[in-house]
């Protein structure tokens, strides 16, 4: 079902956005591409550093004999 949603989403953006940036229709598909991958970029580097820092927490505390 988020498949859908997502797929749908992405047919939203597509619909969009050359009505929100008055871009020529031809230069849509490529403004969407380059929003996808931006997007999965900014995703990476987000979960690089929520790992970086919940992983540094977690350690303390899965340290055996670790002072509390």
């Amino acid at each position: 079902m988020l498949a859908i949603v997502g797929l749908y989403s992405l047919y939203l953006l597509f619909v969009g956005l050359p009505i929100l940036m008055k871009t020529p229709e031809d230069k849509a598909i490529l403004y969407l591409i380059v929003i996808i991958v931006i997007m999965i970029v900014a995703g990476f580097v987000l979960n690089l550093i929520t790992g970086a820092i919940l992983g540094v927490i977690g350690m303390g505390v899965a340290v055996p004999g670790a002072a509390f």
